[in-house]
């Protein structure tokens, strides 16, 4: 049997999601990731931009921006307050 590649990021996310051999506690562990990654960009200092974006091809303010962005709707999702 092959394994069918999905053909975009949703695709993959969706496939983690649904098909683990662990169940729902995939789904538990992708949040938590999500989640902890979120809270770490998003209390990027100015400073930690400014470095980030000297050794990166992404623009840093932005990425923090993002990151306070996801933190927000997970946090209103479950319920918690973001900083």
């Amino acid at each position: 049997m092959s394994i069918q590649k999905p053909n975009t990021n949703e695709e993959l996310v969706r496939k983690m999601m649904n098909y683990s051999n662990y169940g729902a506690l995939a789904q538990a562990f992708i949040m938590e990731a999500i989640a902890r990654y979120a809270d770490e960009c998003a209390a990027m200092t100015d400073e930690q931009c400014a470095f980030a974006n000297s050794n990166s091809g992404v623009n840093m303010e932005t990425w923090r921006a993002v990151g306070r962005e996801v933190k927000a709707q997970m946090d209103a999702f479950y319920g918690r307050h973001s900083r």
